[in-house]
């Protein structure tokens, strides 16, 4: 720990602060330069320097952390001159939290007594400077020293601004840096990206991205796979390896760069296998042993992705006294988002010429020589024949396809009148009620203190009355009267109230909904819809349709269809539409129209509110294309608007 300067009875003020200016400039830019500078290296400097400026006695440094409840203060740097014990020096750490959060609110520098006026030293000040960063407040300073009044106070306090000025240079040569290794990686990418779009065909792309991999990053060997087959599985192929024009694939050292890459691949994600410890935290076994044949490199493999599918491996290769660094990581994943496309596309095109001759070729002999050319008459007589069968009208039916829920047709919906606390809940969903039962019950002990309390003071008031009319007070008696049948009033409308705290069912049915098992003491607002309550029998019932808007305007009232529930498939019930809601309902990304349909057949009992199946609407005959096809083309039309 640094020893902070004590104040000097022989130098002013001012001959201080000329002493110690070179001092101050000398240390933080010398720490500024210094690599690996960080925000707290930073404030504990500043601080240490801050109490030499002023001869504190004391001084803290906190950075600034943003937490749930507001800003936190993180100390950083705390400074005394004495072997403090661990309590106290907690203590004098809060003592210094408490000063600076006000002017950390407040955004403002300030000089603030801590002492006694009485003290013969001088009076004690505590300086606090904030350190901003475009004008967001992230780390703050104090010192504590002495000063024979606020003048001298206020001057070491400007001494102390006049030192935080250095953050100002810290944040300057911080950004430079950023900016420097963005625009870095940036360069990199676009050099590679250069190369790439110089080469021709995907053979020679591909080993020019190897070439200027390696020369960018210092790599030892860079190697591209990629991954080929459809049918057969896929797997991965040696393309090109750099400074290397030929290689053979299958000497052990192309089989390894192949596994190693397949190890990356299976994983998904970047595997990397450093010697000296740096290892991901992933599988590398494969990657270890290319290490340990190249004599302890450093192997990094990169998939490249193309709309979220990997579509080959790059595999680099680093001399084990080169450790990563954050520019090469931050390079090489831009460079694989960025040129694993470029690299997708040009293998396309050179495979999508190979295939067309190959085709074109095939084709051509067929029709030339060999049985081939009767089969592809053969073909073509079938495929007519297909046509024909496809457009002759009448053959298939149109059929509209829709979701259904059996709901019931006639149902009550109950709501409460007032507003409670809900203290009873009499049924649950799936019950059946007869008329009159009780559903649910409010807790009525507040109404009847209020009741009883509204008929005790009427009865005062009236009493009151007497007493004022007997007295000859006729106006007053009169008064008294009025707000006694006020009271009364007000008595019976809570009456009313605590009658109307139980819910009772309307009609005699099945409970929809309205399950309060888990809310007894929740408050319920007045005229909130609690329970729905419907008929129970099955003839309540009918089927609600959900039709997609393209197939709405093929429904029509009157006509009739088939449906199954989930429960029973293999039934089928015979229905009518009966009516169409015109106002749709937006449902996954689509319109949806409710078609109510009639149920003709008997269902028997095992039908329910609520159960769910499929209904097909009988929409006429129509040939086999247009069935096949009218989706298509009716997409096609409105997106061409023909």
């Amino acid at each position: 720990m640094s020893t902070v300067a004590q104040p000097s009875d022989q130098k002013t003020f001012e001959e201080e602060q000329k002493q110690q200016h070179e001092i101050t400039h000398n240390r933080l830019v010398q720490r500024l330069l210094g690599s690996g500078a960080n925000l707290p290296a930073f404030m504990a400097e500043l601080a240490r320097t801050q109490a030499a400026v002023v001869a504190g006695t004391e001084a803290v440094a906190f950075v600034i952390e943003p937490s749930p409840e507001g800003s936190a203060l993180k100390l950083v740097q705390h400074i005394r001159n004495d072997n403090a014990a661990r309590d106290v020096r907690v203590a004098a750490q809060n003592a210094f939290k408490q000063i600076i959060q006000p002017c950390v609110e407040q955004g403002k520098d300030g000089a603030i007594q801590v002492g006694e006026d009485s003290d013969p030293d001088g009076q004690q000040y505590c300086l606090v400077t904030l350190l901003r960063n475009e004008s967001a407040v992230v780390a703050v300073s104090a010192v504590i020293c002495r000063c024979r009044n606020e003048d001298l106070a206020a001057q070491r306090l400007q001494a102390m601004q006049l030192v935080a000025g250095y953050f100002d240079l810290y944040t300057l040569r911080r950004s430079h840096e950023q900016s420097k290794s963005v625009a870095k990686s940036h360069q990199d990418v676009l050099q590679l990206a250069s190369s790439l779009a110089n080469a021709e065909g995907f053979q020679q792309g591909g080993a020019a991205l190897c070439n200027e991999l390696a020369g960018r990053t210092g790599a030892t060997r860079v190697s591209i796979g990629w991954i080929k087959g459809l049918f057969r599985g896929r797997d991965i192929v040696l393309q090109a390896i750099s400074h290397t024009e030929e290689f053979d694939k299958k000497q052990e050292l192309s089989v390894q760069l192949v596994r190693t890459m397949e190890e990356c691949y299976d994983q998904e994600e970047i595997v990397q296998f450093d010697p000296a410890g740096r290892s991901t935290e992933n599988t590398t076994r494969e990657a270890a042993k290319l290490s340990q044949m190249e004599g302890g490199t450093r192997v990094v493999s990169l998939p490249l992705r193309q709309d979220q599918e990997i579509r080959g491996v790059v595999t680099l290769e680093f001399p084990k006294e080169r450790p990563s660094t954050t520019q090469e990581t931050t390079t090489l994943a831009v460079a694989a988002e960025l040129l694993a496309p470029q690299l997708k596309d040009r293998y396309d095109n050179d495979r999508w010429l190979i295939t067309k001759s190959i085709l074109s070729g095939r084709d051509l002999t067929g029709k030339i020589i060999g049985p081939q050319y009767m089969l592809g008459k053969l073909i073509a007589i079938c495929g007519l024949a297909l046509i024909v069968f496809l457009f002759i009208p009448g053959l298939a039916d149109h059929n509209v396809t829709a979701p259904f829920t059996l709901e019931p047709i006639t149902k009550s919906i109950v709501s409460t009148p007032i507003e409670g606390k809900i203290e009873t809940v009499h049924v649950l969903p799936g019950a059946e009620v007869a008329e009159g039962d009780p559903l649910l019950t409010f807790d009525t002990r507040q109404l009847r203190d209020q009741q009883f309390a509204a008929e005790k003071q009427a009865a005062s008031l009236r009493a009151q009355a007497a007493e004022a009319e007997a007295e000859g007070r006729i106006a007053q008696s009169r008064a008294y009267i009025q707000r006694a049948d006020a009271s009364e009033a007000e008595a019976r409308l809570l009456k009313r109230k605590i009658e109307n705290a139980t819910l009772r069912a309307p009609q005699a049915g099945v409970v929809l909904t309205g399950d309060y098992r888990d809310r007894r003491g929740d408050v319920v607002q007045a005229y909130q819809q609690m329970f729905v309550i419907a008929q129970g029998e099955k003839s309540n019932l009918h089927a609600v349709l959900e039709v997609d808007e393209r197939d709405i305007q093929d429904v029509e009232i009157g006509m009739t269809g088939q449906l199954a529930t989930r429960g029973e498939p293999g039934k089928k019930f015979t229905f009518e539409v009966k009516d169409i809601i015109e106002q749709p309902a937006a449902m996954e990304g689509a319109s949806r129209y409710r078609v109510e349909a009639k149920i003709v057949d008997d269902p028997g009992t095992n039908w329910y509110t609520g159960q769910q199946g499929q209904a097909k609407v009988d929409a006429g005959d129509a040939t086999y294309a247009w069935v096949l096809t009218h989706r298509l083309i009716d997409f096609i039309r409105i997106k061409l608007w023909i």
